[in-house]
């Protein structure tokens, strides 16, 4: 075995290694952007937990419609 095959064997050795681990990356960003996002829990943990406004006022309005649909017989 001379040089230029070793270099050759190296660079597919790294190049393989590489690949692999951009494939990894790439299946965790897509399970997170279209599965785990949707947790509470996993947003808090990257600390990426956003609470707008909106969704408080919304979930506060909800609350009180809620308890004025209750029935008391």
């Amino acid at each position: 075995m001379n040089l230029v095959d070793g270099i050759k064997a190296a660079f597919s050795l790294l190049s393989s290694i590489f690949i692999v681990i951009l494939v990894c990356f790439l299946g965790w960003f897509l399970v997170y952007k279209f599965f785990l996002l949707r947790f509470k829990v996993v947003r808090e943990l990257l600390g990426q937990l956003n609470d707008t406004p909106e969704k408080s006022t919304n979930s506060s309005t909800e609350t009180k419609v809620k308890s004025k649909k209750i029935r008391r017989d």
